[in-house]
């Protein structure tokens, strides 16, 4: 699975450089977390995307079908950090 920031070339281009690093580290340790509880792994890290895979380095039986509620759990959980920022 990979995941981005939407429009955030567009936002990074407006923001101060210490603006874009704070946006980042929020945006990634919200996804950390909620990949982490669905046993995901970070392949990689690109710019503002996020390469996820599921069943490895060890298999996980019904790995599609248990993990196809992650996407839901990042968007929630976007919304929840975004409600709690001042």
């Amino acid at each position: 699975m990979i995941t981005d920031l939407r429009g955030f070339t567009a936002l990074a281009e407006r923001l101060d450089p210490e603006q874009v690093v704070t946006l980042l580290n929020s945006y990634f340790e919200t996804m950390l977390e909620v990949t982490h509880r669905y046993q995901g792994a970070v392949n990689e890290i690109i710019g503002d995307s996020i390469l996820v895979i599921f069943g490895a380095p060890q298999e996980m039986p019904d790995r599609l079908r248990e993990r196809s509620p992650v996407p839901i759990a990042m968007q929630n959980a976007m919304a929840r950090g975004q409600r709690e920022e001042p």
